[in-house]
């Protein structure tokens, strides 16, 4: 778990006005997550805290890449992501109401924990269909054969005379 006090911002005698932090995430940073859809990657997060006297006000920027297999070839690539994400802090007493506009800290908090959250803003971050213009790269990673058997897979689908669908257009 000391991977993740990295992430733990000093609130405790900061001043207010806005304070920037910045985050790696890695391998190592990832496994601490179970089941996370990410394994590997290289992502940069930089962080704006606007510290006001009774809220913070936190920017998430995130860049980078994670690894994973490209749902057109199934090839291994290292997908670009980002995203700017932000994150509402009040300070309350405990038993305050949960809302889920913004997050709750007690007003006495020294730190502040958002590996949870940078890690939640990298899953955001992953489009839902993993794929890139990896045409433009020296070496593309692109499965070639995959997508031949793709390209000729779809044409045979494409036939306009179908006989299963004929039944159907006698139907009129």
């Amino acid at each position: 778990m000391k991977t993740l006090d990295a992430f733990k911002l000093p609130i405790k005698g900061l001043k207010d006005g806005i304070h920037d932090f910045e985050f790696s995430v890695d391998q190592t940073f990832l496994e601490q997550f179970e089941a996370s859809p990410v394994k590997e990657g290289k992502v940069a997060c930089q962080v704006k805290l606007d510290k006001r006297p009774n809220m913070m006000v936190l920017d998430f920027d995130i860049t980078g890449t994670v690894k994973t297999l490209c749902d057109r070839c199934l090839a291994n690539i290292d997908l670009p992501i980002g995203g700017n994400q932000e994150l509402i802090v009040k300070y309350e007493e405990e038993g305050a109401r949960e809302n889920p506009d913004y997050v709750l800290i007690e007003p006495d908090s020294s730190h502040l924990d958002v590996s949870s959250f940078v890690y939640e803003f990298v899953c955001l971050a992953i489009p839902l269909t993993k794929t890139y213009d990896c045409q433009s790269e020296e070496e593309p990673p692109c499965d070639f054969k995959s997508l031949a058997l793709l390209e000729n897979n779809s044409d045979e689908n494409t036939d306009e005379n179908n006989p299963i669908w004929d039944v159907l257009k006698d139907l009129k």
